[in-house]
């Protein structure tokens, strides 16, 4: 196959394991479709019911805005993951914002915010929109001392952080920030798990159940290990799970009119609402939806490992290679498409500073699919010079 010149500028396709760009076939390792869920037939028939009560509410949620699916969502959420409270948002771009809205009437004098120096540019923008102090630290919590945990000091630290980066699949050292907690410090973590829901953790339950800060299984109370932590577990529906929209969950009792983005935006249109909610009710009640995830990342793994390239610690579905300009990223990409494999190019991202070629794994893509992926990093590795 002759290898298209860029990357396409548009998607004409659905996020699906096999595609066709350009009149050519492609197996599709590209965006964040995890699950295999966004074209699930049960999904895109509940989002077609629910146009018969037209687009959208037309109101806020602090009016009349929400329907049974807005409160169905999150009345799963909750009974999911254990945890007593749920918002549900129009975007996961604004749940760390929401959250820091609802702490912030509870927590009048912190010492500052933490946040870690690869942080989304939604938890960035949230952060810095407080007025609070603001340290940034290292992604993998190293050289803490001395930043905003300062002896004699006993206001609450709010510590912000991606529970795993985008385009790396890594994630912060959570044991790095145990000494903390161990001492009895007052600490309010804010963690955006949009790559991290619906994949780490026992039937994905999540970032802090994988590193089991909060352990336990599914539709299990969600009891943190430590009583000085507070956790505000922040994420997204539209990407393992299939649906659209942000989260906010967490054991503290909230005032919902706290949120402006909760009481002030219109809340999620009735058909992405409907076919939200069905994707949430596939994906908790069908635990080997996850368990293929899982197998799939597993094989991809050990079949790297054969081939003498590295992958990362985490168990997720995202592997990356940087480069040091963007002529050798882009050449390592048509060689990638010449092999009929479609990838993710990144001039940068929050986590990046260098290009970088990204690839995602799904729940639906096949052993075979797998095994092609494999053997064009093997290409193209050896002919990007």
């Amino acid at each position: 196959m002759k290898a298209p010149e860029v990357p396409p500028d548009r998607m004409t396709w659905p996020p699906v394991p096999e595609i066709y760009w350009d009149g050519r076939p492609f197996l599709y390792f590209c965006g964040t479709g995890y699950l295999g869920l966004q074209t699930h037939g049960e999904v895109i028939e509940a989002g077609r019911r629910a146009m018969a009560c037209g687009l959208h509410t037309a109101t806020s949620r602090s009016g009349w805005g929400s329907t049974s699916d807005h409160e169905g969502i999150e009345k799963r959420l909750m009974d999911f993951t254990g945890y007593r409270e749920c918002l549900y948002l129009p975007t996961g771009f604004l749940s760390v914002k929401t959250a820091l809205e609802i702490l912030r009437p509870d927590v009048t004098d912190p010492c500052g915010v933490l946040m870690t120096a690869n942080l989304h540019p939604a938890g960035r923008e949230a952060v810095r929109s407080t007025g609070l102090p603001v340290q940034e630290i290292d992604p993998d919590f190293s050289q803490l001392e001395g930043k905003l945990f300062r002896d004699g000091d006993d206001r609450p630290v709010i510590v912000v952080a991606d529970g795993v980066f985008p385009i790396s699949g890594a994630g912060p050292m959570w044991d790095r920030l145990e000494p903390i907690l161990e001492s009895g410090r007052p600490v309010i973590l804010i963690v955006d798990d949009a790559h991290g829901f619906g994949v780490l953790g026992t039937h994905g339950l999540g970032s802090l159940n994988h590193c089991g800060w909060i352990p336990g299984g599914p539709f299990e109370p969600a009891q943190c290990r430590f009583s000085n932590l507070r956790v505000f577990h922040c994420g997204t529906l539209s990407k393992a799970i299939g649906g659209y929209g942000g989260f906010v969950l967490t054991n503290d009792q909230v005032n919902r009119r706290d949120s402006c983005v909760y009481t002030g935006t219109t809340p999620s249109p009735a058909p992405v609402a409907a076919a939200t909610r069905m994707a949430l009710e596939i994906f908790t009640a069908s635990p080997e939806i996850h368990q293929s995830l899982q197998n799939n990342i597993s094989y991809f793994k050990k079949r790297m490992s054969e081939c003498g390239i590295a992958t990362g610690a985490l168990p997720v579905p995202i592997w990356s290679r940087s480069f040091d300009d963007a002529a050798k990223a882009l050449q390592f990409w048509r060689a990638m498409a010449g092999k009929g494999i479609l990838c993710q190019y990144f001039p940068s991202y929050s986590d990046a500073s260098q290009p970088s070629i990204r690839m995602a794994l799904f729940a639906t893509h096949k052993r075979s699919h797998i095994d092609r992926l494999v053997a064009a990093i093997q290409y193209a590795s050896a002919h990007t010079a």
